[in-house]
């Protein structure tokens, strides 16, 4: 019996080799896991991937070798290659190394993987690889090994300084996987795309792949000579470029990752919010519009639900959100209780401001995360919310120049937080005890 997977790539196969062109560009509806919808995808984007993943991302890399095998080329008529490799560490340097010499890379890895490779993340940023890595979230072992979905490592690698989007449902781990390597090439800050692991990455969910015709318009060909898309850049490359750069090329050589002294390294590290950080959010904002016009599904950092007259708003990231939804919904028609979602899928650069915008005036916000951070006064998503909303604060007594887009809010908008741990060790999230939870957290009679 065909394998599922397998059948699907071929009929995607016989789609990159449609000659008539498609009218609006739609792509092909089907039913995949998010490995094999990532992977499939990667293969109409990319040429080149290093391999040597564990579970559960390893799927993703023998999707991507069934590919390589079946179709032979991506939808730019690039042969697809794949390094082999001994590990995780390997598998990140070779994709590194492909696109310093001007290849579209790209790179699978799980939690554990991540973890022992968190110094060449940091390397990618440092030499302006446009690369995108796909994050499969993975519990990491503690006082156990585990196998189901964590978010540790996903928040340990959000301070590399690689961009990260986190997909909530297959959709978006294709559609993220469009918009990362456009934001990558722009910038030349390399993007991070993650998913949960039993619930996405090993999940079947109804997909929409991308249409090459549409690849082609929304990323162009890696080889096409662009102009520089900003000042940084042209004083590096001129006023063009090509698309995806050869770092490492014989004919026009440049010193890449030298070895550096205290002074030359503090300037160089220093350099970078204004020369490239400061046009990140831009041009991410423009890739999301780009692509959310052309498909009409609503893509951004941040999604609200329900949240406009909300008690209560909970906040997550990943396959949480759908679930929390379905949970707010019960809430209102039958306990009668207004509840908010509010889904974070952009954590860097965090949108602070978007968040306190949402957030302000609210009595409850509860904020959901699948990690445990022993010894902290808060997980990390928890942090990032509470400094959110001290900044609007902060606009609210000194004035809104203090942070620049971000309310302004009074002392007594600010809401009431409560920090929420579930699914540690790939422990389903269960309405139930949402339910439970929510009625145990509302606001009293006295507090309406």
């Amino acid at each position: 019996m065909p394998d599922f997977s397998s059948s699907t790539l071929r009929l995607f196969q016989r789609f990159f080799t449609s000659t008539s062109p498609h009218s609006q560009h739609a792509g092909i509806k089907t039913v995949l896991d998010g490995n094999t919808a990532v992977a499939a995808t990667e293969a109409c984007i990319a040429e080149a991937a290093g391999l040597g993943a564990t579970f559960p991302a390893d799927a993703a890399a023998y999707a991507w070798q069934a590919e390589q095998q079946r179709r032979g080329k991506n939808c730019f008529g690039k042969t697809l290659t794949g390094r082999d490799t001994e590990g995780a560490r390997g598998a990140l340097a070779a994709a590194i190394g492909l696109s310093l010499s001007g290849a579209r890379a790209t790179t699978f890895l799980s939690s554990p993987d991540v973890m022992s490779a968190q110094d060449w993340l940091v390397t990618a940023v440092g030499r302006l690889v446009p690369l995108v890595v796909h994050l499969t979230n993975r519990t990491l072992a503690a006082h156990a090994g585990a196998l189901g979905s964590g978010h540790k490592a996903y928040h340990v690698s959000a301070d590399s300084g690689f961009f990260i989007l986190h997909a909530s449902t297959v959709q978006e781990a294709v559609d993220f996987s469009l918009i990362a390597r456009r934001v990558a090439e722009l910038t030349l800050i390399p993007g991070l795309v993650a998913m949960d692991g039993e619930q996405i990455a090993l999940a079947a969910q109804e997909v929409e792949l991308p249409h090459p015709e549409w690849v082609r318009q929304f990323l162009g060909d890696p080889d096409d000579e662009i102009t520089s898309p900003t000042a940084a850049q042209k004083m590096l490359f001129g006023e063009t470029r090509r698309r995806v750069p050869r770092w490492h090329n014989l004919d026009r050589p440049v010193m890449h990752g030298a070895l550096q002294g205290p002074e030359s390294w503090t300037l160089g590290a220093v350099a970078k919010h204004p020369y490239f950080h400061h046009h990140l959010n831009a041009i991410l904002e423009e890739s999301f519009a780009l692509l959310s016009k052309h498909t009409g599904r609503t893509l951004g950092p941040v999604s609200s639900y329900q949240t406009d007259n909300a008690q209560i708003v909970l906040v997550a990231q990943g396959s949480a959100i759908e679930t929390l939804q379905a949970v707010a919904d019960y809430m209102r028609q039958v306990r009668k209780i207004k509840v908010g979602v509010l889904g974070i899928h952009g954590f860097r650069p965090f949108p602070g401001a978007l968040i306190a915008e949402h957030l302000k005036k609210k009595r409850i916000v509860a904020v959901l995360e699948r990690t445990d951070t022993p010894l902290a006064a808060d997980p990390p998503l928890m942090r990032q919310v509470r400094a959110a909303l001290e900044r609007a604060l902060e606009n609210g007594r000194l004035g809104s120049a203090i942070h620049p887009g971000y309310p302004l809010i009074k002392e007594k908008q600010l809401p009431r937080f409560r920090s929420v741990v579930y699914g540690l060790g790939g422990q389903p999230l269960r309405a139930a005890d949402l339910i439970t939870c929510l009625l145990y957290t509302s606001p009293s009679p006295r507090d309406s």
